[in-house]
C-alpha cells in the first residue's frame, strides 16, 4: 500500500517534469541556431526570447538567465557526441551513418560562437572543446581502421589526413559563405550534399555500395539538412 503511495507520487511528479523538461529541450535546440549565427555576446534575453517566437518572460520560465541558456546549448552537443559515438571497430555498413554523424558535429558550431564562449565561458568552452578533440581523434583512428580493412583508398592515393583536411576545410568553407552569404541557402545545401557524393566516391575505395546505404539514410541526411535550414535560414 504504501509503495503504491510512493509510486503514485513520483508518477505525479514525473508527468509534471517532463513537459517542462522536453520544452526546455526543444527551446534549447532553437536557442543553439541562434547562438552559432548570432553569437554569445550580443544577444539579449529578449532579442533571444524574440528570435525564437515566445516572449521574455517565457524565456525566463525554462532560463533563469543567459548563462544558463549557453549551458544548455553546450549540454546538447556534447550529448550529441555521447548519443552517436564513434564506433570502435569498423563495419562497411555503417559508414556513411557515422560520416554524416561527423559532418553534423562538425558543423554543429561556428567560429564566432567558438571564440565568444572562450572568452566569456572558459569551463564550458573547455568542456566542449575536448569532446570536439576527442571525437576527431576517435573519426581518425576509425578512417585509419576502415583503410586497414581496404573500405577506403590507401595512402598512395590519399592519406587519413589529407581526407579529414579535405572534408573539415571544405565543410567549414560552406558553412562561412552560407553565414558571409556569399552563396544562398539553396547552393549551400545543394554543396553539402555534393560534399558526401564526393567523399564517398573519392575516398572509398568501392564507392557504389556506400552511395546505395546513403540513399538508405535519406531520412538522417534531410535531417541534418534541416538543422542547416534553421541555423544558416536565420541569417
Amino acid at each position: 500500500m504504501l509503495l503504491d503511495k510512493l509510486y503514485s507520487k513520483l508518477s505525479k511528479l514525473y508527468n509534471l517534469i517532463m513537459p517542462f523538461e522536453n520544452k526546455r529541450a526543444e527551446l534549447a535546440i532553437k536557442l543553439n541556431h541562434v547562438l552559432l549565427t548570432q553569437g554569445i555576446t550580443s544577444p539579449t534575453m529578449g532579442s533571444l526570447a524574440h528570435s525564437i517566437g515566445i516572449s521574455r518572460a517565457s524565456l525566463y520560465t525554462y532560463f533563469r538567465n543567459k548563462d544558463a541558456i549557453v549551458e544548455a546549448v553546450v549540454a546538447r552537443h556534447l550529448h550529441f557526441a555521447s548519443l552517436n559515438p564513434i564506433p570502435t571497430s569498423f563495419v562497411a555498413e555503417q559508414f556513411p551513418k557515422v560520416l554524416l554523424d561527423s559532418l553534423l558535429f562538425a558543423g554543429s558550431t561556428t567560429e564566432r560562437f567558438l571564440t565568444e564562449l572562450r572568452l566569456a565561458y572558459p569551463t564550458p568552452a573547455n568542456d566542449l572543446a575536448q569532446a570536439q578533440t576527442q571525437r576527431r581523434d576517435q573519426w581518425r583512428e576509425y578512417l585509419l581502421r576502415a583503410q586497414r580493412a581496404k573500405y577506403l583508398v590507401d595512402d598512395t592515393i590519399a592519406s587519413v589526413d589529407f581526407m579529414m583536411f579535405h572534408m573539415e576545410h571544405a565543410m567549414s568553407a560552406i558553412l562561412e559563405a552560407a553565414t558571409h552569404k556569399d552563396i544562398d541557402l539553396l547552393h549551400a545545401e545543394e554543396y553539402l550534399q555534393n560534399l558526401v557524393n564526393t567523399l564517398l566516391r573519392g575516398f572509398v575505395a568501392a564507392p557504389e555500395p556506400a552511395l546505395k546505404l546513403l540513399a538508405e539514410q535519406g531520412p538522417y541526411e534531410q535531417r541534418i539538412l534541416q538543422e542547416f535550414r534553421d541555423t544558416y535560414g536565420r541569417v
